[in-house]
């Protein structure tokens, strides 16, 4: 549970520091240079807030497992996850131990960092990161408002398949 949570986590950080991410004007732009916008900001970035939303596909459900809620990330390693829609779980890192609590059976799980989390999602969380070594990206069809990137890990990743970025392309800032 924890490791498809981290997986997760990585992606939600992703996203979450691209909101922070303004650029210049992004229509004549290829996937590569958004993507090194972006990476230059997140290098920049101490510590993020947002709201975030995940669906974790898994083949024991029927259909999408939808949740949200509120994120606190601060580099190096420092998180706290609150899920206020789905599962009421929390999860909590100080950079070593993660605890993931899940409040409909009152229980927490207490891992090593290292036992919990993919190297990406450890490296992102560490500030280390780098979106460009990690992620192919792919510029999906948009329109002159938004422009749209598919970002795929290139190295293999469990609860990470591609991940969708979608940008204002005036103000080079993630909106989705």
């Amino acid at each position: 549970m924890i490791k498809r949570k981290s997986a997760l986590c990585c992606a939600a950080f992703l996203a979450a520091v691209m909101l922070l991410a303004p650029s210049a004007t992004l229509c004549a732009e290829t996937a590569g240079d958004i993507v090194e916008k972006l990476q230059q900001k997140y290098e920049g970035i101490t510590s993020v807030a947002a709201d975030f939303t995940q669906e974790v596909f898994s083949k024991g459900f029927a259909k999408p497992q939808a949740s949200g809620g509120k994120v606190y990330l601060k580099k190096p390693g420092k998180m706290k996850w609150i899920y206020s829609e789905g599962a009421k779980d929390e999860l909590v890192s100080n950079g070593a131990v993660v605890w993931f609590y899940q409040g409909d059976i009152n229980q927490v799980v207490e891992r090593p960092v290292d036992a919990s989390a993919s190297g990406m999602s450890t490296d992102f969380l560490s500030g280390v990161g780098n979106i460009k070594k990690d992620f192919t990206p792919r510029l999906e069809n948009g329109n002159s408002a938004v422009k749209i990137v598919e970002l795929t890990p290139i190295a293999s990743q469990q609860g990470l398949k591609r991940l969708f970025l979608t940008i204002d392309a005036k103000t080079g800032i993630v909106i989705k």
